[in-house]
C-alpha cells in the first residue's frame, strides 16, 4: 500500500510541474516584446494580428504582478482600445475596423488596490449601461 501512495504523490508532483512549466513561457515570451523599441513600431493602418506579432501576443497582463499606469489611465480615443501590460509600461492601442488608428504608452507602478477593489471597480464597470 504504502508503495502505491508513494507513485501517486511521485505522479501528482510531476504533474503539477509540468503544468507550472507549460504555463510559465507563454508570459515570458509576451514580456520579453512589451518594450519601447517593440511598441514604437506599432503604426496607423497596421491591422489586430500584425500588432500580436509585434508585441509578442494578444492583449492581455503580463506583468509578474498587479500594476496601473503611473499617472492613472489614457484618456477615452476614438476606437476600441487594447491593452498589452508588462512589468515596465502598460501599451494601449485603438483599433477602428480591425486596424490601428492611435496608440500610448504609460509606466507601469505597483498597484495598491487590494483585490475586492479591483473586482468591484471591474464589476461595477461590467454593469453600467
Amino acid at each position: 500500500m504504502t508503495s502505491h501512495r508513494g507513485q501517486i504523490a511521485v505522479g501528482a508532483c510531476a504533474l503539477v510541474v509540468c503544468l507550472l512549466v507549460l504555463a510559465l513561457p507563454k508570459r515570458s515570451a509576451v514580456n520579453s516584446h512589451l518594450y519601447t523599441e517593440y511598441f514604437e513600431k506599432v503604426r496607423p493602418g497596421m491591422t489586430e494580428a500584425e500588432v500580436h506579432v509585434l508585441l509578442g501576443g494578444p492583449p492581455g497582463n503580463y506583468a509578474d504582478s498587479r500594476v496601473e499606469p503611473l499617472w492613472g489611465p489614457p484618456e477615452q480615443k476614438k476606437g476600441e482600445r487594447k491593452c498589452w501590460t508588462g512589468n515596465t509600461y502598460i501599451y494601449y492601442v485603438w483599433f477602428e475596423d480591425g486596424a490601428v488608428v492611435d496608440k500610448a504608452a504609460f509606466f507601469a507602478k505597483e498597484s495598491k488596490k487590494s483585490f475586492f477593489d479591483t473586482f468591484f471597480e471591474w464589476f461595477r464597470k461590467s454593469n453600467d449601461p
